[in-house]
């Protein structure tokens, strides 16, 4: 941070017209409890009941942001997070402290062709965030927080919507409406990390009421490993693959029985979205900006079928629908959404660690009807979140505040596999968590 601070002061001393700094930094304290819910360990054979089970973080960013001749814009930010460890264990020391981490936040490059607040195209390169449903505050964005096969999805509060490694390319019409988004990004999540994928994302946006908007992804179709991931005696099958069948260099996991089946990490992902903001027909000022508006996502996570495990296209089928209430400029956003998936398994990626090969066990869902009964609950098909948000000081302090039966996993801050919770703690009707948090933007 130092460093970082340094670099910034000596940019800033030879400022010119050329050039704008702007430093930036973002503070946050969460605290909360899952009310009631489950939590499951990979040691364990079943899936243990929990409730008022504590958690907390404080995490916070810091950084800059620089644009050169109002084209080229760069920008850094470095973060922290302490953060606390569930279940607590005497038998692991490292649980019973709070453990502090530091990462990258932010770190991209872009050039924007046009003018800099409106150009019709610019190209984004490095790490950075994305979202394409700018009205989902909890569910939806489903495109880059899931795996297909199993489906997972993979989400964190007040952040819906995912980081990126890699280049993206917009391009606008005047006024937005048309906007298209391609993407080639690496894989930071689900398995396995480090394939490329190819998506493209449109919108369009009619009369300032209406936004449309369509996407695909083809997930992991730029394969890095050419074998089975991860596999026994990974060594020599890393380094030699002629020694592979031919057909297991082109897949990655597979099932044997009677019939071999072969299932491959690639795989096509779409969504579809519209939101609708009817304000601009009511002639009343008391509504606040987000108030009134009605949005929704379906997304198709896989459009492949397979035998015996994933053979129902509608069970990767998520569907989400959103509504802001009035706050009418007292509350910011007084927001509710509803999931629906008929997909009755665990969501859990658990079996797929510590697997010295992918076999049945790894790619079978955890759910009632798997043999070894790792997960004995039918997850119920209907998730919900009701969010609340107040922003004080021209927007500097904000207040949050969420409850939720949506796809909380058990904070885990520490790498003992056995104690690691894989599957998502609210799976029936009786689960919910609240959380609150208090956070700060400079």
């Amino acid at each position: 941070m130092a460093v970082m601070a340094f670099l910034s002061g000596s940019i800033i001393a030879s400022d010119t017209t050329d050039m704008k700094i702007t430093d930036t930094a973002y503070g946050a304290l969460e605290v909360g409890q899952v009310g009631n819910g489950y939590f499951y360990s990979k040691g364990g054979l079943l899936p243990e009941p929990i409730s008022h089970v504590w958690q907390q973080r404080a995490y916070g960013y810091m950084g800059f942001n620089a644009v050169l001749k109002k084209h080229l814009q760069l920008e850094f930010t470095g973060g922290g997070l302490i953060s606390f460890s569930t279940p607590q264990s005497g038998n692991n020391p490292q649980t019973m402290q709070p453990r502090e981490f530091f990462y990258i936040n932010s770190s991209f490059a872009s050039y924007k062709f046009g003018e800099f607040e409106n150009p019709f195209l610019s190209i984004q390169a490095g790490y950075f965030p994305y979202k394409y449903n700018q009205d989902a505050k909890n569910l939806g964005e489903y495109l880059f927080r899931t795996n297909s096969y199993p489906l997972v999805v993979y989400s964190d509060f007040d952040y819906a919507q995912a980081n990126l490694l890699g280049v993206r390319i917009n391009y606008s019409l005047p006024n937005k409406l048309i906007e298209n988004d391609l993407m080639i990004n690496s894989a930071l999540v689900g398995i396995p990390v480090q394939d490329w994928s190819i998506s493209d994302i449109i919108h369009s946006n009619i009369g300032d009421f209406l936004n449309l908007g369509l996407g695909i992804d083809f997930s992991n179709f730029l394969n890095v490993y050419q074998g089975q991931y991860p596999a026994q005696q990974w060594m020599e099958r890393y380094f030699n693959m002629e020694s592979l069948p031919v057909d297991q260099q082109r897949y990655f996991y597979l099932i044997n029985g009677n019939d071999t089946v072969l299932y491959d990490w690639k795989s096509i992902k779409t969504e579809a979205q519209i939101s609708i903001d009817p304000k601009k027909f009511i002639p009343l000022s008391i509504f606040g900006k987000n108030d009134l508006k009605l949005y929704g996502e379906m997304d198709i996570i896989g459009l492949k079928n397979y035998p015996k495990y994933y053979d129902k296209l509608q069970d990767r089928m998520l569907t989400m629908v959103g509504f802001n209430f009035p706050g009418f400029k007292v509350i910011d956003v007084v927001n509710i959404e509803l999931e629906y998936c008929p997909n009755n398994s665990g969501f859990s990626d658990g079996n797929f660690f510590g697997s010295g090969s992918l076999g049945a066990g790894s790619i079978a869902p955890l759910d009632s009807n798997y043999g070894q009964g790792y997960y004995k609950l039918n997850r119920d098909p209907l998730r919900w979140s009701v969010y609340l948000k107040k922003s004080i000081l021209d927007g500097r302090v904000d207040f949050i505040g969420q409850v939720a039966r949506d796809h909380k996993k058990i904070n885990f801050y520490y790498f003992d596999q056995t104690y690691m919770s894989f599957i998502e703690s609210l799976p029936t009707t009786q689960n919910w968590w609240w959380v609150f948090k208090m956070a700060f933007n400079f």
